[in-house]
């Protein structure tokens, strides 16, 4: 593929998106880089390192670039950065203006070491554009639109909250509960109470077939294998959802807590429009049964699940690059 126009980039915890203006989304694969474990050589990203991954004789490891809402390895974030443009661009000696789509709990450090990678990659400009003004965008927010709306994204490396309003971030806070978090306290609890260790694949597919926020009117179940602890001999075991909605208590307090903090610091005229919209919830962790029925019990809240929340922030991304003003607003 090959273009001759502006180009966006955003990179989630697990996924890589990349748009052309009037065009839409024309690249989705893992925010993966293969890496060999012993030199640190970077050997391929996207799906080609999780072919390569697949491969017992090929020595190597995974890296997400992006963990915990923070850049926590340049090297592989300029190499994914350089295969999303080199996928869409091709081998045309040509340099897009690039709109990159950040958390908005970078710093400005990881702003700059972010941008450095894009121009690094073949970028000729750089644009940086909030992730939850993009998630905004996702969900219907309007650029025009006084009366402001609560949006939280609940994404695979952290959670963010944000109030927008006139096409501005109000208010902006990020927590450490992420859905990788709550995957680690479930496979941490089946290993400390069955004695039992369990793929990170199973951990997932517990959180997201049995997981909940609020508890179900009817408890599901749900067989899954592993292996002992002691001897590494198979294991198995059936887990219900009564079980999993206990682990996952200790993250549904952390939400509430944050959310009352964010609420908190609301400017007053703001919270009538809140009261009325109530919250708008994007992310994969948005998907997971009982978030609404959490907020509304504790805070009286109307919340509601977009129906496209794991792509909200890229399908917002790609109206706000679509708009044009980007490199106008914010060209370097």
């Amino acid at each position: 593929m090959s273009i001759s126009g502006d180009l966006g980039i955003y990179i989630g915890s697990a996924t890589a998106y990349g748009c052309i203006r009037k065009r839409g989304i024309v690249f989705c694969e893992p925010a993966l880089v293969a890496v060999e474990p012993e030199t640190g050589r970077i050997l391929n990203a996207g799906f080609e390192a999780e072919e390569l991954l697949k491969h017992a004789k090929i020595h190597s490891r995974g890296v997400y670039p992006l963990a915990d809402g923070r850049l926590t390895d340049y090297p592989t974030f300029e190499r994914l950065v350089r295969h999303v443009i080199k996928r869409i661009c091709g081998t045309r000696i040509f340099k897009p203006r690039v709109a990159l789509c950040l958390p908005d709990g970078f710093t400005n450090v990881e702003c700059r070491a972010a941008e450095e990678a894009v121009l690094s990659a073949g970028g000729r400009s750089v644009a940086i554009v909030s992730k939850m003004l993009a998630a905004g965008y996702g969900v219907g927010v309007k650029p025009d639109d006084a009366q402001g709306k609560m949006i939280i994204h609940l994404g695979g490396g952290c959670t963010a909250y944000a109030f927008l309003a006139s096409g501005n971030i109000i208010l902006s806070e990020t927590s450490n509960l992420s859905q990788n978090n709550i995957n680690s306290m479930i496979y941490d609890y089946i290993r400390d109470k069955y004695d039992m260790i369990i793929s990170g694949e199973t951990a997932e597919s517990i959180k997201n077939n049995l997981g909940c926020f609020y508890p179900r009117d009817f408890n599901l179940k749900m067989n899954i294998t592993g292996k002992h602890v002691t001897d590494g001999t198979p294991a198995y075991l059936t887990v219900d959802s009564n079980e999993v909605y206990g682990v996952m208590q200790p993250a549904a307090d952390e939400f509430l807590q944050m959310l009352a903090k964010v609420l908190k610091k609301i400017p007053a005229h703001f919270l009538k429009a809140i009261a009325k919209d109530g919250v708008v919830l994007t992310g994969g962790g948005s998907l997971l049964y009982g978030i609404e029925k959490l907020i509304f019990k504790n805070f009286s809240l109307p919340a509601v699940s977009d129906k496209n929340a794991e792509r909200s922030v890229a399908d917002g991304f790609c109206l706000m690059l679509h708009s044009g003003k980007l490199f106008k607003q914010s060209e370097r």
